[in-house]
C-alpha cells in the first residue's frame, strides 16, 4: 500500500494528495510513483472530461484492489500461514485467489494438474435446500474420493468444483459428500450444458489436496491462508484482492478521458463470503465484470497501460462506449480474457458501442478462474478494429465476435480483425473454439492477414477461423493457420462469406468444412493455399457435407505432403467434378521450408499461376 494512500474514490484520490495537477498543462493528472491501494470503486465522471491521468514514466504507478497478506510464520514441513486479513467492513476477506510475488498461485487441487473425465453422466435434480434450488450428483474417480472423505462436512463446503463442458465452464460449491457420491450446488443447465461422461472438472480448496509447493489454501475453520513456497521461495509480498471489488476504475459519461503507464491490478471475481457459484456460459459472458469499465462515454484511451492478476476481463468499453480503445497496453495474468467490447443482451432500436480499438496490445495467460474467457471479446459492437496484437495463452477462443444467433440480423457490421498473431490456445481444456469466431450476420466485417496456430481442444471443435451460426458477409483473406486440432477453416452455417488468398496447413483432421449445406450460397472459396500431412483434405468434419453445401470453389491449390490424394476418400480431379471447381490443381506449393513453418513461395510456386497474392506474416502481431 504506497505511502499511506489508502483511498475510496476519485474525489477521494485527490483529497488525499495521491493525484496532483500539473502545473504545465492543466490538463494532465499526473499520479504518483508505487501502489494506490483502493477499497472502493474509483468513478470518473463528466468532470474528468478532457483530463489526461499519467503514471510515472518508469511505469511503477499501481492502481491496486487487492490486501496483503502477512505477517507469515512457518509451521513447519513446508508450510507458511498468515491471518486471513480483514476487509473495510471489519469482517474476514474471502479470497479464492491468492498471488505471491506477483505469480497467481496455485490453489490447492485435485488433481494437482489437469481434470478429472467425469465417468458417468452426472444426475440434475431439483433442491428445496439449495440456494439456487438445484444440485448434481455423481460418482468421483476413486482417488478423489478417497481425499473427499478425509475432510470433515463443515471444512468441505469451503471446497468448490470447476466444471468444463463443451465450450463453457462453471464453479460449484460443494455441497457434500456420502455414500461414494459427491454433491454440488448447481444451476438448472440448458441441454448443451449437460455433464455427460467425459466432461472435465477439478476441485478446488481441498486440504488433502494441499500438497505441492505452490499451493496454497484458505483454511477457514483456522481463520489462516496457508501456502507452500517453492524451492528456495522467499515471501516478499502476498495479496488477496479486496471481495467485492470487481471494478478498480468506472468510467461514465466522460469523453476524452487518456490513461498513461497506469498499472491496473487485482481485482476481485464475483464471490460473496463463500464459494462462488457461476452458471455455465459461453465466453465467460454472462457474469464477469473488468478491472476497468467503461460506460455511455467517448474517447476514452489507455496507452502504455498494464492490466494484470484481474478477478475477470481486464477491460471493458460496455455500453454506448464510443472511440477510444487500449493502444500498447499489457493484458497478462487474467482471471478471465482480455477486453471486452459491447453489452451481452441487444434487442432492435438499442444503441451500440462503436468505434473501439485494440491496437498493438499483448494478451495473455488468460482463464485463470473462468476458463472460457476470450482474448477480445465483441457482443453486439460495430466498426471496431482489433490489429497488431499478440494474443495467446488461453483455453478457448482468441478473438470472438458478433453474437446473434442465425440470420436475425445484428448490430455487429463492419468489424476488423487484422494483422493478429494468435497462438495456444484451447490447451485442450474446452472444446469449439477458434483462433478468430464470429457469429451472426457482419456486413463488412474482415478478417485479415492473421498468424493463428496450435489451437487445442479438448474433444472436438479446434478451429483455426471459426464462421458459426448464421455468419453473413464477412471477408477473410491473407490469414495463415496452421497447426491445428481441427479444420484451418470451419463454417458450421453461414451465408455468402468469402474465403480467399489464405494459406492453411497441416490440420489434424481435415483441411477446410462446411457443416451444414443450406439453399444459399453458403461461401466463396478461392485462390487459398492448402497443405497437410497426411489423411483426408475433408474427413470427420465437413467431408459429404461440404460437397453438399453451395461452395463456390475456384483456383485453389492443395496438396498432400506424399503426393496422395484423398478428397472424401476419391483422387482430387473425381472430387473437382463433384463440386464443380473452377481452375483448382493439386500440385506442391514450393513453400520456402513449410515443415519449419517458413511460408514465403519460391518464384516458381504454381499458387501464382492461379492468382495467389504473397503477404508477409511478419506484420503480424505487435510492431517491432
Amino acid at each position: 500500500m504506497m505511502r499511506g494512500c489508502f483511498v475510496a474514490g476519485a474525489l477521494a484520490a485527490f483529497a488525499a494528495g495521491c493525484m496532483t495537477g500539473d502545473a504545465d498543462d492543466p490538463n494532465v493528472v499526473r499520479l504518483p510513483s508505487g501502489d494506490i491501494a483502493i477499497s472502493e470503486t474509483m468513478l470518473v465522471g463528466p468532470m474528468s472530461s478532457g483530463k489526461v491521468f499519467r503514471g510515472a514514466s518508469d511505469g511503477s504507478t499501481r492502481i491496486m484492489g487487492g490486501i496483503r497478506v502477512g505477517p507469515w510464520t512457518s509451521r513447519g514441513d513446508g508450510v507458511w500461514s498468515a491471518p486471513i486479513p480483514l476487509g473495510p467492513d471489519g469482517r474476514l476477506v474471502y479470497a479464492e485467489s491468492l498471488f505471491v510475488n506477483g505469480r497467481r498461485a496455485v490453489r490447492a487441487r485435485f488433481p494437482d494438474s489437469g481434470y478429472f473425465h467425469l465417468e458417468s453422466d452426472a444426475v440434475e435434480s431439483r433442491s428445496s435446500d439449495s440456494d439456487t434450488g438445484w444440485r448434481q450428483t455423481l460418482v468421483p474417480p476413486a482417488d478423489l474420493a478417497a481425499k473427499l472423505a478425509a475432510i470433515p462436512a463443515d471444512e468441505l463446503a469451503f471446497a468448490q468444483m470447476l466444471v468444463n463442458v463443451k465450450w463453457a465452464s462453471a464453479r460449484y460449491p460443494i455441497a457434500g459428500f456420502a455414500g461414494g457420491r459427491l454433491c454440488v450446488d448447481a444451476h438448472e443447465t440448458a441441454k448443451w450444458y449437460k455433464w455427460e461422461k467425459d466432461s472435465l472438472f477439478c476441485v478446488e480448496n481441498l486440504r488433502s489436496a494441499f500438497d505441492a509447493p505452490g499451493e496454497w489454501f484458505y483454511d477457514v475453520k483456522a481463520g489462516k491462508i496457508l501456502y507452500r513456497p517453492l524451492k528456495g521461495e522467499k515471501i516478499k509480498e502476498a495479496v488477496v484482492p479486496l471481495e467485492g471489488l470487481e471494478t478498480l476504475v468506472f468510467v461514465k459519461g466522460a469523453s476524452d478521458v487518456a490513461f498513461e503507464n497506469v498499472t491496473f491490478a487485482y481485482s476481485s471475481p464475483v464471490v460473496t463470503k463463500g464459494p462462488s457459484s457461476i452458471p455455465f456460459c459461453q465466453g465467460a459472458a454472462a457474469v464477469c465484470s473488468a478491472a476497468v469499465v467503461v460506460d455511455q462515454s467517448s474517447n476514452v484511451v489507455f496507452r502504455n497501460c498494464r492490466f494484470e492478476h484481474t478477478g475477470e476481463y481486464a477491460l471493458w468499453f460496455r455500453k454506448l462506449a464510443s472511440g477510444g480503445g487500449a493502444y500498447s497496453c499489457e493484458m497478462t495474468d487474467l482471471g478471465a480474457g482480455g477486453v471486452r467490447i459491447g453489452t451481452l443482451g441487444w434487442k432492435k432500436g438499442d444503441g451500440v458501442t462503436v468505434g473501439v480499438t485494440i491496437d498493438d496490445c499483448l494478451i495473455a495467460d488468460g482463464g485463470k478462474f473462468h476458463p472460457a474467457g476470450v482474448g477480445v471479446l465483441l457482443t453486439h459492437a460495430s466498426d471496431c478494429s482489433v490489429v497488431h496484437n499478440e494474443i495467446r495463452d488461453l483455453f478457448y477462443t482468441g478473438v470472438s465476435l458478433g453474437w446473434v444467433w442465425g440470420y436475425a440480423g445484428s448490430p455487429s457490421q463492419r468489424n476488423t480483425v487484422a494483422f493478429n498473431s494468435i497462438h495456444d490456445i484451447g490447451k485442450s481444456a474446452l472444446s469449439d473454439m477458434g483462433g478468430v469466431y464470429t457469429l451472426g450476420t457482419s456486413f463488412g466485417t474482415c478478417i485479415s492477414n492473421n498468424v493463428i496456430h496450435s489451437v487445442h481442444s479438448s474433444s472436438y471443435g479446434g478451429w483455426g477461423l471459426y464462421t458459426d451460426e448464421g455468419s453473413e458477409g464477412i471477408v477473410l483473406e491473407n490469414n495463415i493457420v496452421y497447426d491445428t486440432d481441427d479444420a484451418s477453416f470451419h463454417q458450421h452455417y453461414g451465408r455468402d462469406n468469402v474465403l480467399r488468398n489464405n494459406i492453411l496447413v497441416d490440420s489434424a483432421n481435415g483441411q477446410i468444412a462446411v457443416t451444414r449445406p443450406e439453399d444459399h450460397r453458403s461461401l466463396t472459396c478461392e485462390r487459398n493455399i492448402v497443405v497437410w500431412s497426411a489423411g483426408d483434405a475433408f474427413v470427420k468434419y465437413g467431408g459429404t457435407k461440404s460437397e453438399r453445401a453451395k461452395i463456390d470453389w475456384r483456383s485453389n491449390l492443395w496438396w498432400r505432403a506424399d503426393g496422395v490424394e484423398e478428397f472424401n476418400g476419391t483422387p482430387f480431379a473425381d472430387w473437382c467434378v463433384r463440386v464443380k471447381d473452377q481452375g483448382s490443381v493439386f500440385a506442391d506449393p514450393l513453400f520456402s521450408d513449410w515443415k519449419a513453418r517458413k511460408f514465403s513461395l519460391k518464384s516458381k510456386s504454381p499458387a501464382l499461376a492461379l492468382g495467389f497474392v504473397p503477404f508477409d506474416p511478419s506484420l503480424a502481431g505487435r510492431r517491432k
